[in-house]
């Protein structure tokens, strides 16, 4: 007998998704899949080829310890899935957008470079 079929919980079908001038390709909402604990972390925006995630960080966040903990634990395990993960407060979003997405875009540009000297390193050692 296989696995059982997950289920993704459900999540705010109507988020924010990415500003004009954004890399193309980011998906709002999209889920990780965390096989440890058999649950979804959800990224505000994703770059899935690239394992790339951009994080708006609200107020709620750090609300109480508890949740400020929760959302390191949930951080890390993101990382530990493989993913590189960009993080934006809301003063950030509206003070510095140009800057954001140059961020975002050199972050994309890194991941690309590091996946073509991994193709040179492969090549080289057959």
């Amino acid at each position: 007998m296989g696995r059982p079929a997950r289920r993704l919980p459900a999540r705010d079908p109507a988020p924010a998704g990415p500003r004009p001038g954004w890399p193309p390709a980011a998906g709002a909402q999209h889920p990780v899949l965390d096989d440890a604990r058999r649950t979804a972390l959800w990224l505000d925006l994703a770059y899935p080829d690239h394992h790339l995630g951009v994080e708006y960080d609200g107020g709620g966040h750090v609300a109480t310890p508890e949740a400020a903990r929760a959302d390191a634990q949930r951080h890390t395990r993101l990382v530990a899935a493989g993913w590189r993960v960009l993080r934006y407060t809301a003063p950030d979003m509206h003070r510095r957008p140009d800057e954001i997405v140059a961020e975002v875009g050199r972050a994309l540009d890194h991941t690309r470079r590091d996946a073509a000297q991994r193709a040179v390193e492969i090549d080289r050692s057959r």
